[in-house]
């Protein structure tokens, strides 16, 4: 694997870990199920996913009639400049 290649794969783990853990941060508590509940799947030199398969991940999400939304996702993908350059950052500290 070139070095190129290597580099690419460590950015978008870093971005994907750190993805993670500010949605997990923002998810609201009650038995943990749903914070415990959010993987990373599909992790690949291109790009990754987060998944939550509880049902009622969305709502929490978005809200209800009776429930306002906690937008753990909605807030992190409007920091996801700052996540990139903070792993970019990263990335090329450890190549120095």
């Amino acid at each position: 694997m070139s070095k190129v290649k290597a580099a690419q794969e460590e950015l978008v783990s870093e971005i994907a870990a750190d993805m993670l853990f500010r949605i997990m941060l923002r998810t609201p508590v009650d038995t943990g199920l749903l914070q415990s509940s959010f993987e990373i799947q599909d992790l690949t030199a291109d790009g990754f996913t987060i998944v939550n398969d509880t049902p009622y991940a969305l709502y929490v999400e978005e809200g209800t009639e009776k429930m306002g939304p906690a937008h753990m996702v909605r807030a992190t993908l409007e920091e996801r400049q700052e996540i990139v350059d903070r792993a970019a950052l990263t990335i090329k500290t450890r190549l120095a």
